[in-house]
């Protein structure tokens, strides 16, 4: 079926299937991801999940989609090699390992995730476990928009004739930036508190031009400044970023 036609389909289902999820229908998609082909049980799943009457059994097609995705990033990331004969030759060694997938299955059947969440999903080896796999989520989502330089550019026109290197630092309610004047900031802050170094990742567009690319988590709506320090400037209400080039 092609994907528009899946979508439509999907799109016109109502919650109108009262036949629970069976061992034998678990069984049947576990030899589906078996045999290498994702969009079967991706079918099987979807019209579960559209069309499942009972809350739990639409939980625990949920569940099932969630430990597919997690044991495929998981070849990925250990074996690409392997994960690549998984999808193609179906060889012995790659199904061995779908038996821990087969038995996580059956446990998530069984309740033993009360028929919400999955909890192999829900753990982290460095920040240990997460009351729900959403939590995970957004913890990932927030470590990004903190680490990861992007969503958020600069252009500083510097016009020094040269490539220059790039340092940011990010602070708040530094003087001039307290919203009630001076010294009106949180106990503590007169001068400026909460300094960071922001990652930036660099790129040079001439040499008297420079975009500064940093996380979306500081990004501002004003432009930067240049100011009498030789350094440069963004601020917003009690933030500021200060951009210096060497």
């Amino acid at each position: 079926m092609k994907l528009e036609d899946k979508l439509k389909e999907v799109n016109s289902s109502d919650y109108t299937d009262p036949k629970n999820i069976t061992d034998e229908d678990v069984q049947q998609l576990v030899d589906q991801f078996n045999a290498g082909n994702i969009m079967q049980p991706a079918n099987t799943l979807s019209d579960w999940l559209s069309k499942k009457l009972y809350g739990h059994d639409v939980r625990n097609s949920l569940a099932f989609w969630t430990i597919i995705m997690a044991t495929i990033a998981d070849l990925m990331r250990t074996d690409e090699t392997t994960f690549k004969r998984l999808l193609g030759d179906r060889q012995d060694q790659v199904e061995g390992r779908q038996t821990t997938l087969e038995e996580v299955f059956k446990e998530v059947q069984q309740g033993a995730t009360d028929d919400t969440e999955v909890k192999t999903a829900r753990n982290s080896e460095k920040f240990g476990p997460f009351d729900v796999l959403d939590d995970r989520l957004e913890n990932i989502e927030q470590i990004l928009a903190q680490k990861v330089p992007g969503g958020y550019s600069v252009i500083i026109k510097h016009n020094l004739g040269r490539n220059p290197t790039v340092k940011a630092q990010y602070y708040e309610y530094a003087i001039g930036t307290e919203p009630d004047g001076l010294g009106s900031g949180p106990e503590g802050s007169f001068g400026g508190i909460g300094y960071v170094d922001v990652p930036v990742e660099i790129q040079y567009t001439d040499a008297n031009t420079v975009v500064v690319n940093m996380p979306k988590n500081y990004a501002m709506d004003n432009p930067a400044e240049f100011k009498p320090d030789g350094n440069w400037y963004i601020n917003q209400s009690y933030k500021t970023i200060q951009i210096k080039l060497n």
